[in-house]
């Protein structure tokens, strides 16, 4: 795909239902054949962005992130597209699987009745969980913090398909890693970055590369830590300064014998 958009900028989610909307279906169907996510929900269909509960529970994600931390998109999937600098060669189809599948010629994508040309989606989200020490209270948080202890109270979300021991798994050794890391490094300015999502439609066009060079910007180059889940996708950050400081492995059940389908691994990196 030789798809190139004259610049990528990104700015903060706003306090809106259209832009939160934006954020929540790119991260769903950017992740949608993630193996981390997979394993956390075995024999379930793939997100995406049509799916309910699910679509509701990465709704309501993207508004605690809000409170918890910041939460960065680019400009829609249409306007990147208007503002190529080189115009698009392949198109891209999103199955009912929320599998992304590259076909020859034309410009018409469509999910159901969207056509991803016309797209509203994000293309690009970033969640990022700053330093405690940076993470002031102010009006705009406050009114996060009641508005989410709120929908949880009386609008609870949940992907009812998700595996509760294995996210308590995954939640334990995410913690677990993270102390690690502190101590090790000494750092009281560590970034997390959790999510960077790029719409499958622009997926394999740099669009990784500038973005994370727009989180570096944001994060002044600050340290910074990631839980990469693609072997693959490690000499990607690789090339980006990050280095793998953890191999970890989680598995359904504490036999030894565990079958491979049974288990997932993730890789903690680290930019200093």
């Amino acid at each position: 795909m030789s798809f190139r958009p004259a610049s990528i900028e990104l700015f903060p989610v706003a306090n809106n239902r259209r832009s939160i909307t934006a954020a929540a279906n790119t991260i769903s169907l950017s992740f949608s054949r993630d193996p981390l996510i997979q394993w956390l929900r075995p024999n379930s269909q793939a997100w995406e962005c049509l799916h309910n509960p699910s679509n509701k529970w990465q709704y309501r994600r993207v508004q605690r992130a809000l409170y918890e931390g910041i939460v960065l998109q680019s400009a829609s999937v249409s306007q990147l597209l208007k503002s190529a600098a080189t115009p698009l060669k392949k198109d891209v189809q999103i199955s009912p699987s929320g599998v992304a599948n590259t076909i020859q010629g034309g410009y018409s994508v469509n999910h159901g009745n969207i056509s991803f040309t016309e797209s509203e989606d994000s293309g690009a989200v970033v969640i990022l969980f700053p330093p405690k020490n940076l993470l002031r209270w102010n009006l705009r948080r406050i009114f996060w913090a009641f508005k989410i202890w709120f929908l949880d109270l009386w609008d609870p979300a949940r992907d009812p398909e998700t595996d509760e021991l294995r996210l308590e798994k995954l939640l334990a050794a995410h913690e677990t890693g993270f102390l690690k890391l502190r101590s090790q490094h000494k750092s009281s300015n560590l970034w997390y970055l959790e999510v960077i999502g790029i719409h499958p439609f622009l997926q394999s066009c740099g669009l990784g590369k500038r973005v994370m060079q727009q989180v570096f910007k944001y994060t002044e180059n600050s340290c910074i830590a990631l839980e990469c889940t693609r072997e693959s996708n490690i000499p990607f950050y690789e090339k980006l300064g990050f280095q793998v400081v953890d191999e970890v492995k989680l598995t359904c059940s504490s036999q030894a014998t565990s079958e491979e389908s049974d288990t997932v691994k993730y890789w903690l990196m680290i930019k200093d």
